[in-house]
C-alpha cells in the first residue's frame, strides 16, 4: 500500500489515474486482484489517496513500493501535480504494506 498526500487543488480523477497506471504497468504487481486507488482523505491543505496493490511475492514489497513511488512522482512531475512539501508520500500505517 502507498498513501500520498497531494495538493488539494490537483484534479483527483488525473492523481488516481496516474497512480493506477504505475501499479498495472509494473511487472511484478498482480492483474487479479486488481491494483485500486482510492481517495481516502481530504481537507484545507491536502488530499489523500492510496494505492493498494498485491504481489506474489511479499519479500519485493518495499522494492516494488520504492519503484511505483519513483514512477508516480515522475508522472505527477510531468502533469505538474503538486505533492506536499513534508511528508508528501507516506508507506505503510498500522494496515500493512501489501
Amino acid at each position: 500500500m502507498i498513501l500520498l498526500r497531494v495538493s488539494p487543488e490537483n484534479p483527483a480523477d488525473l492523481v488516481m489515474k496516474i497512480m493506477l497506471e504505475a501499479a498495472q504497468q509494473h511487472p511484478k504487481v498482480l492483474a487479479d486482484p486488481f491494483p485500486a486507488v482510492i481517495f481516502k482523505d481530504f481537507g484545507p491543505t491536502y488530499a489523500e489517496y492510496r494505492l493498494t496493490f498485491w504481489l506474489d511475492d511479499v519479500s519485493d514489497r518495499l522494492s516494488v513500493s520504492s519503484e511505483l513511488r519513483s514512477i508516480i512522482k515522475a508522472r505527477f512531475a510531468e502533469e505538474e501535480i503538486e505533492l506536499l512539501p513534508q511528508a508528501a508520500i507516506l508507506a505503510g500505517s498500522l494496515e500493512s504494506d501489501s
